[in-house]
């Protein structure tokens, strides 16, 4: 009885032993190339990412609308800057079993799944693209507190 009782306490605090803070480099080589469905905290589909190289993306929400957008590090966190968003937002990442988890500087949670590519319908050509300037995101993206 009390063996069965630790392992159950055991298994119950697997998951949180399981989670790894990943850092942008970590964070970059899971999703670079990848397409990530992000979820809200109550599992709602908040729009899908393609993870580009050179720390581009292409988001589309849940409703089919497009933007493109690069991320960067700022005072360790992955910030992200859209052609239509101003300052822009910034995340720290951790590695779970089958997801990543984003807590934004808010204390809000998102949800990132492996998905398909092919459920992002937004157009992957450069004019799209080349509507963000790398250099110019430092100058957009609010200053945030070291964590």
């Amino acid at each position: 009885m009390i063996r069965a009782a630790a392992t159950a306490f055991a298994l119950m605090l697997a998951p949180a032993a399981q989670a790894q803070e990943l850092s942008p480099d970590q964070f970059q080589a899971r999703t670079e190339g990848h397409a990530f469905g992000t979820y809200f905290a109550d599992g709602t589909l908040q729009g899908i990412e393609i993870f580009l190289n050179d720390r581009k993306v292409i988001w589309q929400d849940a409703v089919g609308t497009c933007q493109a957008g690069i991320w960067q590090v700022q005072n360790g966190y992955v910030c992200y800057l859209y052609e239509d968003t101003n300052p822009g937002y910034c995340l720290h990442y951790r590695a779970e079993a089958d997801a990543i988890i984003g807590r934004a500087d808010t204390g809000e949670e998102f949800t990132l799944r492996l998905t398909s590519k092919d459920k992002v319908t937004c157009p992957m050509d450069e004019p799209l693209l080349s509507r963000i300037e790398p250099g110019a995101a430092l100058l957009h993206v609010a200053e945030r507190a070291a964590p």
